[in-house]
């Protein structure tokens, strides 16, 4: 009996050492998951905290028009009435006499944005993905206004000005535009652009552009 006193004991000191591993284990297991986790928390705040601080970037925009996640892709929503009302009436009061507005742009959701937006103004808008179809368009429409991207797939929007200075000498025409250079800019005057939007413009700005110019031609014509 005395000699199995110490193989008994070295057996519950061998348990014990391996309760206390197990122990060590645990907590080092406990500790590695509670690092992951604030991390994890930790990233995502640095995450929504970026994305806060490109948003404050963004200029505001009215409420008329709603942007999905490209800021290129944007659908009018509704008109506001306080600022479109006045320009209603006066239309109205013409006796609803349309406004031919040309709106030449190769990217499919602006060139719908500015139609939609010009439309709900109460202008008769037509649409050209490319110089050939807007050539077409000025040949055949009595227009009042072109609202031409500079930069197209076919033609750019200075060989398009140019073609349509041969077609009418008059017609107004606002240049969209990411970049020019100074040499395109220069040509755009002399060959007789009302003004010049750079992308990404006010949408309001563009539309009291538009209207004011239009309001000009009418006056030219019937003064």
């Amino acid at each position: 009996m005395k000699q199995n006193k110490p193989i008994l004991l070295s057996r519950v000191t061998a348990a014990s050492y391996q309760g206390d591993d197990d122990l060590t284990y645990f907590f080092i297991l406990f500790a590695a998951a509670l690092i992951a986790a604030v991390s994890f928390v930790f990233y995502q705040q640095r995450h929504i905290d970026k994305k806060q601080s490109r948003m404050k970037k963004i200029p505001a925009l009215p409420s008329s028009v709603t942007f999905s996640s490209r800021s290129i892709h944007a659908i009018p929503a509704r008109v506001d009435a306080e600022l479109n009302g006045s320009r209603e009436n006066e239309l109205q009061s013409e006796g609803d006499m349309k406004r031919n507005l040309l709106v030449v742009d190769d990217q499919y959701a602006i060139r719908k944005m500015l139609s939609e937006v010009f439309i709900a103004r109460g202008m008769a808008v037509f649409e050209a993905d490319n110089g050939f179809d807007a050539l077409e368009v000025c040949k055949s429409r009595d227009l009042d206004c072109i609202l031409l991207d500079l930069k197209m797939p076919d033609m750019d929007g200075i060989e398009i000005l140019r073609e349509i200075r041969s077609i009418s000498v008059d017609v107004p025409v606002v240049l969209l535009t990411a970049y020019a250079s100074p040499e395109k800019m220069n040509e755009a005057i002399e060959l007789g652009i009302s003004n010049c939007f750079t992308k990404p413009f006010d949408i309001l700005e563009l539309q009291e552009e538009i209207a004011r110019t239009i309001d000009q031609r009418q006056l030219k014509i019937t003064g």
